[in-house]
């Protein structure tokens, strides 16, 4: 192995760190040609480096992050969306439930289901007023729940139409059922 001879190429002037050498040595390939043998061992400068040189202009741009938040590669953000999910769901839940009972009370009826009511008509006229033979109910829909209301459901006894008084006691939906006619 040669030694480089002369100067690099830079005038001799250091713009590399101290104990840098700032280039590297590479070994061209042989070539043969006019009796002349260049130099096997040629010193390639490294490229030049950018920004001010250590020790001048703005220092180096720092975190403030501990160097233990940056070395974990994104812990925390995924703790982060773990605990968001849940709380986020939780929050979404009780504004359901708020809006359900509290105000406006969606999850409160402020009318009977005919149905329902069809079915509670029938097993009064059965078990308190002893009527057997009832074959079907039929109350109109969507009547309030206000007390004091009243409407008629007609029932079928046997091949008779008979009607039936119902009338509203409170808000939560108690209701008297009259004899049939």
């Amino acid at each position: 192995m040669s030694v480089p001879q002369g100067p690099p190429p830079n005038g001799g002037r250091q713009a590399f760190p101290p104990g840098d050498s700032g280039g590297s040595w590479e070994t061209g390939p042989y070539r043969s040609g006019a009796g002349v043998r260049p130099e096997r061992n040629t010193w390639v400068p490294a490229p030049a480096p950018t920004g001010p040189l250590p020790g001048e202009g703005t220092p180096p741009q720092t975190s403030s992050h501990p160097p233990a938040a940056r070395r974990s590669g994104g812990r925390g953000r995924r703790l982060w969306a773990w605990a968001l999910g849940p709380a986020v769901t939780l929050v979404g839940v009780l504004a359901v439930l708020f809006l359900g009972f509290v105000s406006p009370g969606w999850f409160y009826r402020d009318v009977f289901d005919a149905d329902s009511v069809g079915t509670g008509v029938r097993q009064v006229l059965r078990d308190s007023y002893g009527v057997e033979g009832v074959e079907s109910v039929f109350c109109p829909p969507s009547q309030p729940v206000q007390p004091g209301h009243s409407f008629t459901c007609r029932v079928m006894v046997g091949d008779e139409n008979q009607y039936v008084r119902v009338v509203v006691r409170d808000e939560r939906g108690t209701y008297a059922v009259q004899r049939p006619d």
